[in-house]
């Protein structure tokens, strides 16, 4: 550890300045997490008059075998600064990334079903909404190149990317390669072809929010960190991934999602789509791929070894959402019953939006 907040010392923006830095383990900042793939520090300013600034400082390199670079986490990072959804950054160098710190504190799951029960807290879910839809609205950054409409998958890039790897390095530990082939064939035959791709950040867990707030009266200000996963897909999936983050239930999810279509229209939207138990039963299938990608990221994490994970830490989170999996997966085979064949293979747009 010492060795890195030496690193985070040197770094070029704070020349000449007096400076305190901490883990963020030990900085007091109400529920933000520690980061898997990276380190992340707090680091203090003090000026001349003695005035403080904070900062947020993430040390971590390309991650190939998760397919992150820091280069397009970069440029998604600033693009939802400008849309006033997410931190400025301040400074980057090889390896490092200084953003503002953002007042307030990081979303719980607990809060988040707490605000889509009957009266619920309204101001919450609203701010919340409205901030998805910014970020789906959002110009897409010039790192991160838009797909064909043959190259459109409803399934994140790096899910398929996980999944390669865990065959190759031969995984075994739990029966998931390839019976994982056969669920996205089964997925994606029925759901069809993704009509849109947008701006999508594909890592909505709850501590990914940080809620400002200044006094009881004032509504909050709901902003998304940690882009590191940043890429184009359908919006609808990362909806789906933020459901299964907070554990939702479908009375839930409805909440959610009519309150999402409910805030002003994305400028590519031609309509939007009925909430209904046809349309519910698509974001379970969605749900499907959401948790089997959790999953492979905790197998990458035990096959490569690269993650802040220790090797136990890697199978117990692994473990977690193959139970995840498991449970999406039985819901979504008994929904299938319910509908027509060829239900999911409609040419209606299932997000309610074409491109």
């Amino acid at each position: 550890m010492a060795e890195l907040e030496a690193k985070v010392r040197a770094l070029e923006c704070w020349a000449r300045r007096d400076i305190t830095v901490k883990p963020l383990s030990e900085a007091g900042i109400e529920g933000l997490g520690e980061g898997r793939t990276n380190h992340n520090f707090i680091v203090t300013v003090t000026h001349h008059d003695g005035a403080e600034r904070k900062f947020f400082v993430r040390l971590g390199d390309d991650l190939p075998a998760y397919g992150v670079s820091r280069k397009r986490e970069e440029g998604a990072m600033c693009v939802a600064a400008a849309q006033g959804i997410g931190a400025g950054v301040i400074h980057t160098e090889p390896g490092a990334l200084v953003q503002e710190l953002l007042p307030g504190k990081a979303l719980t799951a607990a809060e988040v079903k707490a605000a889509l029960a009957p009266d619920g807290d309204a101001p919450l879910l609203k701010a919340l909404a409205s901030t998805l839809r910014k970020l789906h609205g959002a110009p897409m950054p010039p790192e991160i190149p838009m797909p064909g409409i043959a190259d459109r998958k409803w399934a994140p890039p790096d899910l398929l990317r996980w999944l390669t790897l865990a065959k190759d390095g031969g995984y075994m530990r739990i029966p998931i390669v390839a019976d994982a082939e056969a669920l996205l064939g089964a997925v994606d035959a029925f759901l069809g072809t993704p009509p849109c791709a947008a701006f999508c950040h594909f890592d909505l867990l709850p501590d990914n929010f940080v809620v400002e707030q200044e006094g009881t009266m004032v509504p909050p200000d709901v902003k998304i960190v940690d882009f590191e996963y940043a890429n184009s897909g359908p919006p609808l999936m990362d909806l789906t991934i933020f459901s299964m983050g907070c554990e939702l239930t479908v009375e839930e999810e409805t909440v959610l999602l009519t309150s999402y279509y409910s805030e002003p229209a994305i400028k590519w939207e031609t309509k939007l789509p009925t909430i209904d138990d046809a349309f519910l039963a698509k974001f379970g299938a969605l749900k499907v791929l959401a948790c089997l990608r959790e999953t492979l990221w905790g197998v990458v994490a035990e096959v490569s070894g690269t993650s802040a994970l220790s090797a136990s830490e890697a199978i117990a989170y692994t473990d977690l959402n193959y139970a995840k999996l498991a449970k999406a997966r039985a819901l979504f085979e008994a929904s299938k019953v319910t509908f027509p064949e060829g239900v999911g293979v409609a040419p209606d747009p299932i997000d309610g939006v074409e491109m």
